[in-house]
């Protein structure tokens, strides 16, 4: 300490005299003459300590509370004076001891009282004290050494065991622990003790003096008793036990008795015997051993032995937690000596060394004395023999990493393979790998020596491309070759020859481009409405399509279509065919383009393993003489002008169109009286075959329409009849119209919504015409939606039903009211006729379209539209073409879905989604519905895809429910789909059922290859189109992905939905294979988006994948998803038991394993 320390515990009084004629008188003013200290020992925290200032007289103490500063450890601490009534002499202060508090060296007073706001004064003259003088002849500080503060609660730091080896009775087993600081043992009223397990029978080592204990240490001692035997070794608990005892340290803090580790110790090597133990006398040398080779065990016993039947000796090879068993038989007996051998058998392996058990196990049999009298004692004591090693298992390639990729290699350029073997191996010479292709060895890659940074157990094999190879394909590894070399383990066992892992990705060396040698045309002919063009493309080698077949550009006339691959993959001849469209009709010839288009495949050559072919169209043949025939005249724009009441006078017009500019002749027209608006009981009225038609009195209430047959005066005359649209309902004269409801909903202006099913006429209706197509819109009154919200609670669904047919129906809100019910997590549908729309409230966004439009406006200034809408007409021929195209039917007619908030001009789309959100479309009742596969989503340019969609039955009426993250024309389908080579697969059902649902592909042969590995763009792909995800086609952020690559936008579609993440070098490798863990980790993202829960048990890893017998086998990286993959059922594993993570996985699998996702996430 800085302050000078002195002895305390000292009253000292200090008298003052005064000179003035040698009388002696009291001061003026009392002065503390002395300090009581408190008793010297150490205090732990709790204690009080007391101290007593002395005075030279009587003083009292008024207003605040004096105290003494005291130094504890460097820290400083204030006694609080203790008040007692009336005058004193004697000032008492005290202060607690803290937790934390410390102090060996002795606790200071450190300055004089302070006063905090208080006075001392003389008892009579209430003068005040002289508080300078400090306690005596010391001063103001006080150092008592000898009283100390100690508040940390002693542990135990360490403990000794006994050394290993085997006691006997009267043996004594020492323990010695350790204390964080020295400490007190009191044994008066009993003994602590450590408690020992011995073979099942607990014992006490008890609290003993031996020899090196130091003070901060107990000895605990046991003596073997008698009987007692554990040859596995004693366990001692996690604490000492009190038993009546005491252990402290100075301060009397009792000790945390708790060793360090907190659990229970088994201490193997520590082992007790009851005696009468086989001496061996002979091991086998350290080293490794083979098949064939022989493991000795000696025994000497105490007199001459006799051995009957067949005693052995029990050894275990492999790990300590799961060993085999082995036995080793008695070879031979002489006198007194019993020896034991094992033979090692092929597959024996210990190479962290064998243990012997721990007794000689008789088998039905005896080890007697030579009279045959006496047993022989049996117990070994497991001898753990580490460097007696067991290898009798020949070493294999497991398998092959970093492997040449799929390109082609010229001369000088080497291809490198990496084998990894099930153990680490040593080689001598130069041992090779054959390289194969079509079964047959090619090249040999020679063994590389001194790679750095590999495992032990794995070699390099590397061919380096000669001028000799000429289009040669390598498509798998053979054999390895030790001619001229070997490949051994440590144990000197020479590696298995035959690989059985064959590459998937398949490599070129010096190979040749495949190119066109021939076109061969169609047959000059002339060609009509439904005739195919079949064109034969020639190719200087076989090639095969992969991913989507190419196009063949064909003109006619001044329009390009598309001749599509027909058939002829693994062949030099490929067919395209184009069937004759009725738009085509009139053209006088054709001419096709100069090359094949790839059409977001490619043709490879050498049977599908070798360079894309260069698709330059060579040696075209002639098309003289292919003509298309001429095409009929059509009747456009048929429509009805005039009132639809009995006596008027109605008119039909249209527009005649010929392509081939034939005049009209003599075009045939019809009326036709209808039921109702949808056209039922339509009947012609025999009179009426002009364009005009007076309505008669049998024309009332009915629905009338016109048709016009058009025919002309040359060439192809009659062409196909078309009719107006239906009129209103025909009325009599001062009979009121019908309605514009068929069954209304409201009377004027209000519209019934229902809430939780609850009709509440919250809705105003309005009706307008906007571009030709009737448009109802429905607005919704704040207030009363809000107040039936409120009785309602979370989670309710608005619905506003619309029963009358319009082209489009609106459902209007303010963005205040979308808030509202995103609070309420409300669900918001608009249900017409034609089809009901779904959406939560929290999926419009409204706080992003807010940012979009200014935050600074007002929510209930933002008009929120969701809309169900007919598309227009152009929509519509966009569609239908693109169901010629696509060779599909459509079976209900398109609907388009749209929400969009409007503020003062602007519109803010909403057209993408978290989560799916749902359209339910009603399906016409005379359609069939197993005559539907999906719905798909219809682009502006004329494409559609696939979207999940599952047909239901509601209230005895079909219904498609289509899910889908985006907002799209939507329409349902008949696309039937059969693989020919799928016919009698296993997975014929779900590879046809995703096929017609557009989700896969075929080779455009008709067939699907279910057995083929499927590659990771493929799979991507697959997958993206299986969601019913829009492709995004902006560059994905792969260095080996192109814009222009055909997965481009499936694999940027991907990313953005963080289902790939790629490899660490920045590649994706879409050409390459995708193995079984890939792709169940890929699917366990995909559940996220489905909103599937994969594990709603909460089971482990581990346990889920116990059943599976090569788990092991599966990346880290990988196991999370490939547990949910197999918890949804989704992956099964093959044949019930086996993952096989690291196989590439099929094009029928992956058609199972999409489907089981769509399926258990509820989507078709």
């Amino acid at each position: 300490m800085a302050l000078k320390k002195m002895t305390a515990s000292l009253l000292v009084l200090l008298l003052f005299m005064t000179s003035f004629g040698g009388i002696l008188a009291s001061a003026a003013s009392p002065t503390t003459t002395g300090l009581n200290l408190p008793l010297v020992k150490t205090y732990k925290a709790g204690e009080v300590l007391n101290f007593t200032v002395v005075f030279s007289e009587n003083v009292n103490v008024t207003g605040g509370t004096p105290s003494l500063n005291l130094d504890i450890g460097g820290m400083m601490r204030e006694a609080a004076y203790v008040y007692v009534s009336g005058p004193s002499k004697y000032l008492q202060f005290s202060y607690t001891v803290q937790p934390g508090d410390n102090d060996a060296d002795g606790i200071q007073v450190a300055g004089p009282i302070q006063l905090n706001g208080a006075s001392i004064t003389n008892s009579t003259t209430a003068e005040d004290a002289d508080l300078g003088n400090g306690y005596g002849p010391g001063g103001a500080t006080v150092l008592d050494t000898s009283i100390k503060i100690d508040t940390v609660i002693p542990s135990i730091v360490s403990v000794s065991y006994p050394p290993d080896k085997t006691y006997t009775a009267g043996e004594s087993l020492l323990f010695t622990v350790e204390f964080s600081e020295n400490i007190i043992v009191n044994t008066r009223y009993g003994k602590p003790y450590l408690s020992l397990n011995i073979g099942g029978t607990e014992v006490r080592a008890e609290a003993a003096v031996y020899a090196s204990i130091g003070a901060n240490q107990i000895g605990f001692q046991y003596t073997v008793e008698a009987g007692l035997e554990d040859l596995d070794g004693i366990t001692i608990d996690n604490e000492v036990k009190m038993y009546g005892g005491v252990i402290e340290d100075a301060a009397h803090n009792l000790i945390n008795l708790v060793f360090p580790n907190g659990t229970a110790t088994h201490l193997s090597g520590v082992q007790i015997s009851a005696g009468g133990d086989a001496f061996v006398t002979e091991i086998p040398a350290d080293g490794y051993y083979k098949e064939g080779d022989v493991l000795n065990f000696a025994f000497l016993y105490p007199a001459d032995v006799t051995v009957t039947e067949e005693p052995y000796l029990p050894l275990f090879f492999g790990t300590t937690e799961t060993p085999t068993e082995h036995q080793a038989k008695v070879a031979e007996v002489t006198g007194n000596k019993v020896v034991f051998q094992y033979i090692v058998q092929s597959g024996n392996e210990a190479l962290n060394g064998i243990r012997v058990g721990n007794a000689i196990q008789l088998n039905g049999g005896s080890i007697n004395d030579s009279n045959g009298l006496t047993p022989m004692p049996t117990i070994v004591h497991k001898l753990a023999l580490a460097d007696v090693r067991v290898d009798a298992v020949l070493p294999k390639v497991q398998h092959f990493y970093k492997n040449p990729i799929n390109q082609n290699y010229v001369t000088g350029e080497s291809l490198e393979y990496r084998a990894r073997f099930t153990e680490p191996v040593k080689v001598s010479g130069a041992p090779s790998l054959s390289l194969m292709s079509g079964g047959r060895s090619v090249a040999q890659a020679v063994y590389v020596p001194d790679v750095p940074g590999l495992e032990p157990t794995d070699l390099v094999f590397r061919y380096t491309v000669q001028d000799t190879d000429k289009d040669v394909i390598i498509d798998a590894v053979g054999q390895l070759d030790s001619t001229n070399g070997s490949i051994v383990d440590y144990g000197g066992n020479a590696s298995e020859a035959n690989v059985t892992y064959t590459q998937f990705v398949q490599v070129l060396l010096n190979a040749a481009t495949p190119t066109i040698t021939l076109v061969e045309m169609p047959a000059a002919k002339t060609y009509d409405e439904g005739d195919e063009l079949l064109f034969k493309v020639h190719f200087s080698e076989v090639v095969r399509a992969r991913i989507s077949p190419a196009i063949l550009p064909v003109m006619i006339g001044s329009n390009t279509v598309d001749a599509i691959y027909a058939g002829g993959t693994r062949t030099k001849i490929l067919t395209f065919k184009y069937v004759v469209k009725a738009s085509d009709l009139g053209a006088n010839a054709i001419t096709i383009g100069s090359a094949l288009l790839p059409n977001g495949g490619s043709l490879i050559g050498k049977d599908g393993d070798g360079l894309q072919a260069d698709l330059t169209l060579n040696n075209v043949g002639s098309t003289s003489g292919i003509i298309i025939g001429q095409a009929a005249p059509q009747a456009l724009n048929v429509s009805i002008t005039g009132t639809a009441q009995v006596g008027s006078a109605l008119t039909g017009s249209y527009t005649y169109y010929d392509v081939n500019s034939d005049e009209e002749g003599l075009s045939l027209f019809k009326w036709y009286r209808s039921d109702d608006a949808l056209g039922a009981g339509k009947t012609a009225i025999p009179e009426a075959t002009s364009t005009a038609y007076t309505l008669q009195a049998a024309d009332f209430g009915k629905y009338m329409s016109f048709e016009v047959t058009p025919i002309a005066k040359t060439g192809a005359t009659t062409g196909a009849a078309a009719e107006s649209a239906l009129t209103a309902a025909v009325t009599q004269v001062n009979v009121p119209s019908q309605p514009i409801f068929s069954n209304p909903i409201f009377t004027t202006t209000s519209v019934d919504v229902l809430v939780n099913g609850k009709a509440e006429s919250a809705g105003t209706a309005t009706t307008s015409t906007v571009n030709g197509q009737t448009v109802l819109t429905v607005t919704i009154d704040q207030k009363k939606l809000e107040d039936k919200l409120s009785a309602e609670g979370s989670g309710a669904t608005v619905i506003i039903p619309v029963k009358a047919d319009y082209d489009i129906v609106v459902g209007e809100l303010n963005g205040q009211m979308i808030q509202n019910m995103e609070n309420r997590q409300a669900v918001l549908e608009v249900r017409t006729n034609l089809a009901a729309y779904t959406i939560p409230a929290q999926q419009i966004n409204i706080g992003s379209i807010s940012d979009q439009i200014g935050t600074s406006i007002a929510l209930k200034d933002i008009k929120v539209q969701i809309e169900i809408a007919e598309p227009a007409a152009d929509e519509i021929k966009v569609v239908q073409n693109a169901a010629d195209k696509g060779s599909f039917t459509i079976v209900a007619p398109p609907i388009e879905f749209r929400v969009k908030a409007i503020y003062e001009g602007k519109t803010i789309i909403v057209s993408k989604f978290n989560v799916y959100v749902e359209r339910t479309i009603a399906i016409p009742s005379e359609i069939d519905p197993k005559k539907i596969t999906t719905g798909v989503v219809a682009e502006a340019d004329g494409s559609v895809r696939h979207v999940p969609t599952k047909i239901v039955e509601i209230d005895g009426k079909n219904y498609a429910k289509v899910n889908s993250l985006t907002n799209s024309p939507y329409l349902i389908i008949w696309h039937p789909i059969e693989f020919s080579d799928a016919a009698n697969h296993w997975a014929k059902e779900a590879v046809n059922d995703m096929g017609s649902r557009m989700v896969i592909d075929g080779k455009g042969d008709g067939s699907f290859h279910p057995e083929s590995d499927i590659t990771r763009a493929e799979f991507v792909s697959i997958l993206v189109r299986g969601l019913g995800l829009k492709p995004e086609n902006e560059a994905a952020p792969f260095t080996d992905v192109k814009a222009s690559d055909w997965y481009n936008g499936a694999i940027n579609t991907a990313y953005s939905y963080h289902l790939i993440n790629g490899f660490k070098d920045g590649s994706f490798r879409p050409n390459a294979g995708i193995t079984r863990e890939e792709a169940m980790v890929i699917i366990a993202k995909a559940m996220k988006i489905t909103g599937l829960n994969a594990n709603p048990e909460g089971q482990s890893i581990d346990k889920i994948l116990s059943p599976y017998t090569d788990a092991a086998k599966a990346s880290t990286w990988a196991q999370s998803g490939i547990a949910d993959s197999i918890q949804t059922g989704i992956v099964t594993g093959k044949d019930g038991t086996i993952l096989a993570p690291k196989d590439y996985i099929t094009r029928a699998e992956v058609a199972v394993i999409v489907k089981r996702l769509l399926q258990k996430s509820d989507l078709i």
